[in-house]
């Protein structure tokens, strides 16, 4: 009879556990660093559970985007800006839409907590925030062969960290205008 960790080990490769692992003990860091900076007057409450928040969603979203995929023998990528976007409209392709709608849906808490965490509104450094995450990740499935490499999927994650930061706008707004009713 298996022990049940050489059964879980047999399931899951040891790459996701050290994955797991590695993520715990940042997160685990980013908090104690956090604390202290909030100790120290240099960030609200708010600000230390928002980008805390946002490091561990980063995490994750690389963890899902990297570490879970199937790896290729060959360098899968796609350069074509649109093309994605074609299909859907031209051909109808609708498990290309699914997958479009879901990269603009994981970036839009990337708009939201980046928007949360400028003391100033800045729309440019939250875009800047959202484009540069994505194109790590895009990188990084090409040069690891993880997945496949596709500017639409940048265009797709920019358009969700977009609509992330109009939502943030658009609630700092009514806040705004709550308090001078």
């Amino acid at each position: 009879m298996l022990s049940p960790i050489r059964t879980v080990l047999q399931h899951f490769p040891l790459r996701f556990f050290l994955s797991i692992l590695v993520m715990a003990l940042i997160s685990v860091f980013m908090f104690i660093r956090i604390k202290q900076k909030y100790g120290d007057g240099l960030i609200s409450k708010s600000e230390g559970i928002v980008g805390w928040l946002l490091i561990n969603y980063i995490m994750v979203l690389l963890f899902f985007t990297l570490i879970g995929r199937h790896s290729w023998d060959y360098y899968r990528y796609n350069f074509d800006p649109g093309y994605s976007y074609r299909q859907v409209f031209l051909v109808g392709d609708m498990d290309l839409a699914a997958q479009l709608l879901s990269n603009i849906a994981v970036f839009i808490p990337i708009g939201i907590m980046a928007s949360f965490l400028s003391r100033r509104f800045s729309f440019v450094k939250t875009i800047l925030c959202g484009f540069l995450i994505s194109l790590i990740i895009e990188f990084l499935q090409l040069v690891l062969k993880l997945g496949c490499c596709e500017i639409d999927d940048l265009i797709s994650n920019l358009i969700g960290t977009l609509l992330g930061c109009i939502a943030m706008g658009i609630f700092r707004l009514v806040c705004l205008l709550r308090k001078h009713i």
